[in-house]
Protein backbone atom coordinates (compact mmCIF):
# COMPACT_ATOMS: atom_id res chain seq x y z
CA UNK A 1 0.00 0.00 0.00
CA UNK A 2 0.96 3.69 -0.14
CA UNK A 3 0.03 6.97 1.49
CA UNK A 4 0.15 10.30 -0.36
CA UNK A 5 0.56 13.59 1.48
CA UNK A 6 1.07 17.07 0.07
CA UNK A 7 2.75 20.37 0.90
CA UNK A 8 1.67 23.75 -0.48
CA UNK A 9 4.29 26.21 -1.76
CA UNK A 10 4.29 29.74 -3.14
CA UNK A 11 6.43 30.85 -6.07
CA UNK A 12 9.44 31.35 -3.77
CA UNK A 13 9.06 27.73 -2.59
CA UNK A 14 8.04 28.85 0.89
CA UNK A 15 5.83 26.30 2.61
CA UNK A 16 2.24 27.50 3.06
CA UNK A 17 0.33 25.99 5.96
CA UNK A 18 -2.95 24.30 5.06
CA UNK A 19 -5.87 26.56 6.00
CA UNK A 20 -3.76 29.73 6.02
CA UNK A 21 -4.15 32.90 3.97
CA UNK A 22 -1.76 34.28 1.35
CA UNK A 23 -1.68 37.75 -0.27
CA UNK A 24 -3.57 38.70 -3.40
CA UNK A 25 -1.66 37.77 -6.60
CA UNK A 26 0.19 34.87 -4.94
CA UNK A 27 1.26 32.08 -7.33
CA UNK A 28 0.98 28.60 -5.81
CA UNK A 29 2.13 25.05 -6.57
CA UNK A 30 2.10 21.72 -4.77
CA UNK A 31 4.47 18.94 -3.69
CA UNK A 32 3.46 15.32 -3.07
CA UNK A 33 5.20 12.82 -0.81
CA UNK A 34 4.50 9.14 -1.44
CA UNK A 35 5.16 6.92 1.57
CA UNK A 36 5.20 3.18 0.74
CA UNK A 37 4.38 0.43 3.22
CA UNK A 38 7.66 -1.43 2.57
CA UNK A 39 11.33 -0.61 2.03
CA UNK A 40 11.19 -0.82 -1.76
CA UNK A 41 10.99 2.75 -3.14
CA UNK A 42 7.78 3.79 -4.87
CA UNK A 43 7.85 4.61 -8.58
CA UNK A 44 5.15 5.85 -10.91
CA UNK A 45 3.59 9.31 -11.11
CA UNK A 46 1.48 11.77 -9.14
CA UNK A 47 -1.35 13.75 -10.74
CA UNK A 48 -2.18 17.11 -9.17
CA UNK A 49 -5.54 18.88 -9.31
CA UNK A 50 -6.40 22.46 -8.38
CA UNK A 51 -9.85 23.65 -7.29
CA UNK A 52 -11.52 27.05 -7.21
CA UNK A 53 -13.27 26.27 -3.90
CA UNK A 54 -12.59 23.99 -0.96
CA UNK A 55 -15.98 22.33 -1.37
CA UNK A 56 -15.21 21.45 -5.00
CA UNK A 57 -12.11 19.60 -3.81
CA UNK A 58 -13.93 17.79 -1.01
CA UNK A 59 -16.75 16.71 -3.32
CA UNK A 60 -14.37 15.39 -6.01
CA UNK A 61 -14.21 11.84 -4.70
CA UNK A 62 -13.54 10.46 -8.18
CA UNK A 63 -10.58 12.77 -8.74
CA UNK A 64 -12.01 14.08 -12.02
CA UNK A 65 -12.82 17.69 -11.15
CA UNK A 66 -10.88 20.89 -10.87
CA UNK A 67 -7.98 21.69 -13.17
CA UNK A 68 -5.09 19.28 -13.77
CA UNK A 69 -1.80 20.77 -12.61
CA UNK A 70 0.65 18.27 -13.99
CA UNK A 71 1.56 14.58 -13.93
CA UNK A 72 4.92 14.38 -12.17
CA UNK A 73 7.22 11.37 -11.75
CA UNK A 74 7.95 10.16 -8.22
CA UNK A 75 11.67 10.51 -7.48
CA UNK A 76 13.06 9.76 -4.07
CA UNK A 77 9.56 9.53 -2.66
CA UNK A 78 8.50 12.98 -3.91
CA UNK A 79 6.75 14.48 -6.93
CA UNK A 80 7.66 18.16 -7.20
CA UNK A 81 6.72 20.66 -8.36
CA UNK A 82 3.23 20.57 -9.77
CA UNK A 83 2.32 23.11 -12.41
CA UNK A 84 1.85 26.56 -10.92
CA UNK A 85 -1.34 28.53 -10.74
CA UNK A 86 -1.51 32.00 -12.19
CA UNK A 87 -1.62 35.03 -9.92
CA UNK A 88 -4.65 34.28 -7.76
CA UNK A 89 -7.65 36.48 -7.10
CA UNK A 90 -9.14 36.72 -3.62
CA UNK A 91 -11.04 33.58 -2.65
CA UNK A 92 -10.75 30.03 -1.35
CA UNK A 93 -8.79 27.34 -3.19
CA UNK A 94 -7.44 23.80 -2.75
CA UNK A 95 -4.99 21.28 -4.20
CA UNK A 96 -5.23 17.50 -4.15
CA UNK A 97 -2.83 14.82 -5.42
CA UNK A 98 -3.23 11.21 -6.50
CA UNK A 99 -0.45 8.63 -6.75
CA UNK A 100 -0.78 6.18 -9.65
CA UNK A 101 0.67 3.15 -7.87
CA UNK A 102 3.23 0.77 -9.42
CA UNK A 103 4.02 -2.95 -9.51
CA UNK A 104 4.66 -2.99 -5.76
CA UNK A 105 2.18 -0.50 -4.31
CA UNK A 106 -1.44 0.47 -4.80
CA UNK A 107 -2.33 4.04 -5.60
CA UNK A 108 -3.48 6.59 -3.03
CA UNK A 109 -5.03 10.06 -2.89
CA UNK A 110 -4.08 12.90 -0.58
CA UNK A 111 -6.42 14.97 1.54
CA UNK A 112 -7.53 18.36 0.23
CA UNK A 113 -5.15 21.21 1.01
CA UNK A 114 -7.25 24.32 1.34
CA UNK A 115 -5.95 27.87 1.54
CA UNK A 116 -7.36 31.34 0.99
CA UNK A 117 -6.17 34.42 -0.88
CA UNK A 118 -6.88 37.66 0.99
CA UNK A 119 -8.07 40.94 -0.48
CA UNK A 120 -5.61 43.67 -1.38
CA UNK A 121 -5.78 47.30 -0.30
CA UNK A 122 -7.65 50.30 -1.70
CA UNK A 123 -7.03 54.03 -1.92
CA UNK A 124 -9.60 56.42 -3.42
CA UNK A 125 -8.38 59.84 -4.53
CA UNK A 126 -10.32 62.60 -6.25
CA UNK A 127 -9.72 65.60 -8.48
CA UNK A 128 -11.96 68.66 -8.67
CA UNK A 129 -12.74 70.19 -12.06
CA UNK A 130 -14.44 73.35 -13.20
CA UNK A 131 -16.29 73.14 -16.49
CA UNK A 132 -15.27 72.21 -19.02
CA UNK A 133 -12.44 70.13 -17.44
CA UNK A 134 -9.88 72.43 -15.81
CA UNK A 135 -8.35 70.96 -12.64
CA UNK A 136 -9.03 72.82 -9.39
CA UNK A 137 -6.82 72.14 -6.36
CA UNK A 138 -8.37 71.36 -2.97
CA UNK A 139 -9.16 74.56 -1.03
CA UNK A 140 -8.67 76.60 -4.19
CA UNK A 141 -10.81 79.60 -5.14
CA UNK A 142 -12.98 79.82 -8.25
CA UNK A 143 -15.03 82.73 -9.61
CA UNK A 144 -18.68 83.37 -8.83
CA UNK A 145 -20.93 81.37 -11.14
CA UNK A 146 -18.46 78.52 -11.75
CA UNK A 147 -19.86 75.05 -12.50
CA UNK A 148 -17.96 72.20 -10.82
CA UNK A 149 -17.69 68.41 -11.06
CA UNK A 150 -15.45 65.68 -9.67
CA UNK A 151 -13.46 62.65 -10.80
CA UNK A 152 -12.13 59.69 -8.82
CA UNK A 153 -9.16 57.34 -9.10
CA UNK A 154 -9.20 53.95 -7.34
CA UNK A 155 -5.64 52.76 -6.70
CA UNK A 156 -5.27 49.13 -5.57
CA UNK A 157 -2.39 46.97 -4.40
CA UNK A 158 -2.84 44.06 -6.81
CA UNK A 159 -2.66 43.31 -10.52
CA UNK A 160 -6.43 42.92 -10.85
CA UNK A 161 -8.13 46.12 -12.02
CA UNK A 162 -10.83 47.46 -9.69
CA UNK A 163 -14.38 47.00 -10.95
CA UNK A 164 -17.78 48.51 -10.33
CA UNK A 165 -18.74 52.14 -9.88
CA UNK A 166 -17.85 55.16 -7.78
CA UNK A 167 -20.55 57.22 -6.03
CA UNK A 168 -20.07 60.98 -5.67
CA UNK A 169 -21.68 63.43 -3.26
CA UNK A 170 -21.73 67.24 -3.24
CA UNK A 171 -21.91 69.34 -0.08
CA UNK A 172 -22.81 72.98 0.54
CA UNK A 173 -20.03 73.20 3.14
CA UNK A 174 -16.30 72.68 3.21
CA UNK A 175 -16.17 69.63 5.48
CA UNK A 176 -18.49 67.12 3.76
CA UNK A 177 -20.80 67.27 6.76
CA UNK A 178 -24.38 66.09 6.49
CA UNK A 179 -25.91 63.95 3.79
CA UNK A 180 -25.09 66.22 0.89
CA UNK A 181 -26.53 65.83 -2.58
CA UNK A 182 -26.23 62.86 -4.92
CA UNK A 183 -23.60 63.71 -7.54
CA UNK A 184 -23.95 60.58 -9.63
CA UNK A 185 -22.63 57.03 -9.81
CA UNK A 186 -19.96 56.52 -12.48
CA UNK A 187 -18.50 53.22 -13.71
CA UNK A 188 -14.77 52.72 -13.42
CA UNK A 189 -12.85 52.26 -16.63
CA UNK A 190 -10.99 48.98 -17.15
CA UNK A 191 -7.57 50.38 -16.22
CA UNK A 192 -5.50 49.84 -13.09
CA UNK A 193 -5.68 52.28 -11.33
CA UNK A 194 -9.34 52.72 -12.27
CA UNK A 195 -10.82 56.12 -13.09
CA UNK A 196 -14.46 57.26 -12.76
CA UNK A 197 -15.12 60.56 -14.56
CA UNK A 198 -17.12 62.72 -14.52
CA UNK A 199 -19.56 63.16 -11.66
CA UNK A 200 -22.68 65.25 -12.10
CA UNK A 201 -21.97 68.96 -12.39
CA UNK A 202 -23.19 71.62 -9.96
CA UNK A 203 -23.56 75.26 -10.87
CA UNK A 204 -23.51 78.07 -11.62
CA UNK A 205 -22.55 78.31 -7.95
CA UNK A 206 -23.23 81.15 -5.56
CA UNK A 207 -20.43 82.52 -3.38
CA UNK A 208 -19.59 80.16 -0.54
CA UNK A 209 -17.66 77.06 0.51
CA UNK A 210 -18.47 73.69 -1.05
CA UNK A 211 -16.99 70.19 -1.23
CA UNK A 212 -17.13 66.84 -3.03
CA UNK A 213 -16.46 63.32 -1.77
CA UNK A 214 -16.30 59.94 -3.52
CA UNK A 215 -16.93 56.37 -2.29
CA UNK A 216 -16.14 53.02 -3.89
CA UNK A 217 -17.92 49.90 -2.50
CA UNK A 218 -15.05 47.52 -3.25
CA UNK A 219 -15.20 44.25 -5.17
CA UNK A 220 -14.12 40.63 -4.75
CA UNK A 221 -10.42 41.54 -4.66
CA UNK A 222 -10.39 44.82 -2.74
CA UNK A 223 -12.23 46.41 0.21
CA UNK A 224 -14.32 49.56 -0.01
CA UNK A 225 -12.73 52.99 0.19
CA UNK A 226 -13.68 56.64 0.59
CA UNK A 227 -11.83 59.68 -0.65
CA UNK A 228 -10.89 62.56 1.59
CA UNK A 229 -13.14 65.63 1.53
CA UNK A 230 -12.37 68.09 -1.28
CA UNK A 231 -13.33 71.64 -0.29
CA UNK A 232 -13.25 74.66 -2.59
CA UNK A 233 -14.34 78.29 -2.36
CA UNK A 234 -16.54 80.24 -4.76
CA UNK A 235 -15.49 83.87 -4.43
CA UNK A 236 -17.74 86.88 -4.31
CA UNK A 237 -17.60 89.06 -7.41
CA UNK A 238 -16.25 92.62 -7.35
CA UNK A 239 -18.83 95.34 -7.93
CA UNK A 240 -18.15 98.42 -10.02
CA UNK A 241 -20.33 101.32 -8.86
CA UNK A 242 -20.64 104.32 -11.13
CA UNK A 243 -22.67 107.46 -10.65
CA UNK A 244 -24.28 110.03 -12.94
CA UNK A 245 -25.08 113.57 -11.88
CA UNK A 246 -28.40 115.12 -12.82
CA UNK A 247 -29.87 118.60 -12.30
Amino acid sequence: TSTTSTTLHNADHDIITVGSSVPLDTVMHDLATVTPSAAVPATGTVTFRFYGTQSACTEDVGFTGGTTKGVIAVVGGEAHPSDSTGALAAGNYAFKAQYSGDDNYTGSTSDCENFSVSQGTTQVSTTLHKDPHSVVADNDHVPLGTTMHDSAMVTVSGSFAPTGSVSFRFFANGSCQGEGADAGTVALDTNNPGVAHASDSFGPLYAGIYSFMASWPGDNNYPEGDSSCEPFVVDKADLDISTTLHN
